[in-house]
């Protein structure tokens, strides 16, 4: 004891002597800095003070931060590094380990982790004041036996309705609701109402073999254990009606066998976990009637497998995200009960099989987009409860499958509901809290007797109606004033309206007012209309309705935009007798080019564009986006390059002779074959890569792209080449304006196709699209169905000569 002292005293010495040392140093270097009388030689730089630093610790880091251990007695080895408040390694220091639950982990001195049980422990670093946690999950597999018990016992299996062979003796495969395959691992554990209670066992996650949990309609608790996403196996997942609360787990999205994912009518919250979009399996997911919020995640949009999904009553935010229409295979999108913002997405038009679309009761606002009237399959349309504006488009006469239209409690909805949906045999008609009308005449009043359930208001102002019709095919919404239109004032306080003293319409100014479009045929109905001065609106465009001739105007400015009277002698003597009048007629303009811009603006959903500057404009044509024109004016180019084009592109670009260059890649919703009008094109250029365009299998029109330079477009698949023969005539004699179109350019057989029919093999014998509303001339390809033997075409405005490819034919009409 006395050596061990004495070197203990000699040790101090020394340490204090060394300090001394120091000390005099620091004096020195001070004084002989700071003395004003100090002197220091020129080439001689004075020595500088070391800056001042600690080794206190700062902060700890325990790696790795956190660990799954998969026996009892598995070890695991942690290390802490203690740190100073410059990030330095902190050497000398002592650190301290404990864990939060020895049961589960147990940990030695130097960060040695032992698994004892089954679950989570936080195992804690500390030295000094700081310290770090690792999470340390002890996951022990056990047989399907004791998973079984253990999921008996937490879920009060002494009150199960039904609960036999529970924990007996008995093999699994007697115990009720549980099927086991031949190697007595269980598959399946089926117990719909049978009054569960409790939290979900996370040992539910050791069933490797599982493919069925339906544990629906019972009152199980607590949170969805992350552990279910290790089911690999699972197919069908049903836990709706329980009383589940907290976040959806993203492991979930790891079940990629999953077909089946039900957790309606729960008490989940939190968001949608953007790591379902893994589920490519599944055909079916309602999270339905819950507490989630935020936005709904794009990536959805993935499940291309989905046929049914159901999101209504929660509390989702945000845009309808375009990406869904991905989903090609979704027949039911319920989105309703929401708080859903923002326009109705075009982009759902191109989901071809949905049946039904439920988007009430959230804040979406903006008009009724026409597209769905592509959704041919649709039978029930809900869009009732929200903000939306503008009339009720006549393209949703196409829906001849529609049975339920819901349009309710949407104050905006105004005008009279087109003629054209007295085709359309519904079962329920719901129009109250709208501006909506129906016309009391035959038609209309023969159609709404057969409507079982309706609520319809019947118009009692005509004028005020036609008025509705002309804002809503000018896009009302975005004139620069529309003060009072669509309201319930008199319609003289309607700006740019005139009435007489009986209130008849007389005048109308909307000159430079930023409407687009066209005017619709139904302003002939203004009787006493005198004044008609729409100029100096760029984006109106094409002729004027021929049924304009029956008023009597005494004014007509139409200058300062695109529109122009229709050249046939009875419209121009008609256009005469117009004493004040500045229109321009058709002949006078580069009409057909005209009319193949509006005609690529229109089928591609032009108002949507990313950028559409100048489009239908006064503008010279090379100061429209994206096109380029020569010396004389002609259009070389069109480059319309990721522009958030929609559709199909039309024939009617084949007028464009001097084109040499055309770019619409990445434009993702364009789709179909192109037209074979186009082989007329002398294209150097064509670029369509990120679309769903197709080139024609045809022999002619690929000869055709051989012949140009530089092209990127996939071939259209050459085992349905009649369904692109159908498709070319479609494009060609503007399919989308046809009076019945049902099922064109849709999936369906294409017997089931408007007019056509085929033979026991599928082939093409017959069209009859007789009266249909045909426009244009009909493409050579329609030579290709080489089994038609009876065509009508009669009643239709085609133009042309009849390509002699089809002269064939035992019967034709034309």
């Amino acid at each position: 004891m006395s050596i061990l002292f004495r070197l203990s005293n000699v040790f101090q010495v020394v340490v204090m002597y060394s300090m001394a040392v120091g000390l005099a140093f620091f004096v020195l270097a001070t004084c002989g800095r700071d003395s004003p009388t100090q002197s220091t030689h020129p080439t001689q730089r004075p020595a500088q003070p070391q800056p001042y630093t600690t080794t206190q610790p700062s902060r700890i880091n325990i790696s790795p931060s956190s660990v799954i251990l998969n026996s009892v007695g598995q070890t695991t080895q942690l290390t802490a590094v203690v740190l100073d408040q410059n990030g330095l390694s902190v050497s000398g220091t002592v650190v301290t380990w404990s864990s939060s639950k020895e049961d589960v982990a147990t940990v030695g001195g130097q960060g040695l982790v032992k698994a004892v049980g089954n679950g989570s422990a936080s195992i804690i670093a500390t030295s000094g004041s700081v310290s770090d946690t690792a999470l340390v999950t002890v996951l022990v597999p056990r047989t399907d036996r004791d998973v079984l018990v253990a999921f008996y016992e937490n879920a009060a299996g002494e009150q199960w309705t039904i609960k036999s062979n529970w924990v007996s003796i008995h093999h699994l495969r007697y115990w009720h609701g549980v099927t086991v395959n031949a190697e007595g691992r269980v598959t399946e554990i089926n117990l719909p109402n049978n009054n569960l209670r409790g939290p979900l066992t996370s040992d539910l996650g050791f069933l490797e073999e599982l493919e069925t949990l339906r544990l629906n309609d019972n009152q199980l608790t607590d949170h969805l254990s992350p552990e279910l996403g290790r089911l690999a196996k699972l197919r069908h997942l049903d836990l709706s009606r329980n009383q589940l609360s907290g976040a959806i787990p993203a492991e979930l999205g790891e079940l990629h066998a999953l077909e089946e994912m039900d957790l309606s009518f729960n008490r989940l919250s939190g968001s949608i976990p953007r790591e379902l979009a893994g589920l490519t399996e599944l055909t079916r997911l309602s999270i339905s009637v819950n507490e989630l919020d935020g936005s709904i995640p794009s990536e959805l949009g993935r499940l291309g497998q989905l046929t049914s999904l159901r999101l209504d009553h929660n509390r989702l935010s945000g845009p309808i995200p375009r990406h869904l229409a991905g989903m090609k295979q979704l027949r039911l999108m319920v989105l309703a009960d929401n708080r859903l913002t923002g326009e109705i997405p075009v982009h759902l038009s191109l989901m071809d099989d949905l049946t039904e679309l439920a988007l009430d009761h959230n804040r979406l606002e903006g008009s009724i987009p026409s597209q769905l009237g592509l959704l041919t399959d649709l039978q029930r349309l809900g869009l009732a409860g929200n903000l939306l504006s503008g009339g009720v488009p006549s393209s949703l006469e196409k829906l001849s499958e529609l049975t339920h239209l819901h349009l309710f409690s949407n104050p905006g909805l105004a005008g009279i509901l087109p003629r054209s949906l007295t085709t359309l045999k519904l079962e329920e008609l719901l129009l109250e809290g709208t501006q909506l009308c129906v016309p009391r005449d035959d038609d209309y009043e023969n159609w709404l007797e057969q409507i079982p359930v309706k609520t319809v208001t019947h118009c009692t102002n005509l004028e005020s109606n036609v008025l509705t019709s002309l804002y809503n095919a000018t896009n009302g919404l975005n004139w620069e004033d529309n003060t009072n239109w669509l309201g319930q004032e008199p319609v003289d306080t309607w700006y740019g309206v005139s009435t007489d003293s009986k209130g008849h319409v007389t005048d109308i100014d909307l000159a430079n007012n930023n409407l687009s479009g066209s005017v619709p045929r139904q302003l002939a109905g203004l009787s006493k209309l005198k004044t008609l001065n729409l100029s100096t609106n760029g984006f109106l465009s094409g002729p004027l309705p021929r049924e304009l001739i029956n008023l009597d105007l005494r004014t007509l400015q139409l200058d300062g935009t695109r529109m122009c009277a229709p050249e046939d002698g009875e419209f121009q003597a008609w256009l005469q007798t117009i004493p004040v009048r500045n229109v321009s007629s058709c002949e006078d303009l580069d009409l057909n080019t005209l009319k193949a811009l509006f005609a690529l603006f229109n089928s591609t959903n032009g108002p949507e564009w990313n950028d559409r500057t100048n489009w239908n404009s006064d503008e010279p044509l090379d100061e429209w986006y994206g096109v380029t024109i020569d010396g004389d004016g002609r259009i070389t180019e069109l480059n319309l390059a990721g522009n958030n084009l929609i559709g199909t592109l039309p024939a009617d670009l084949s007028v464009l002779s001097y084109l040499n260059k055309l770019d619409v890649s990445d434009n993702e919703g364009l789709t179909g074959p192109l037209p074979n009008q186009w082989t007329e094109l002398d294209l150097e250029y064509l670029w369509m890569e990120g679309t769903q365009l197709c080139a024609p299998p045809d022999a002619g029109f690929q000869a055709w792209l051989d012949e140009i330079p530089e092209y990127s477009i996939s071939d259209c698949a050459d085992t349905r080449p009649e369904w692109y023969v159908l498709v070319s005539l479609y494009n060609s004699t503007k399919g989308k304006d046809w009076t019945n179109s049902g099922n064109w350019l849709s999936e369906a057989p294409l017997d089931q196709w408007y007019g056509v029919t085929t033979d026991e093999e599928g082939r093409v014998t017959a069209l009859d699209l007789n009266e249909n509303g045909l426009i244009g001339e009909l493409p050579p390809g329609l030579g290709e169905l080489s089994r038609l033997v009876s065509l009508n075409l009669s009643g239709n405005r085609l133009s042309g000569t009849i390509p002699s490819e089809l002269g064939q034919l035992t019967a034709l009409t034309s």
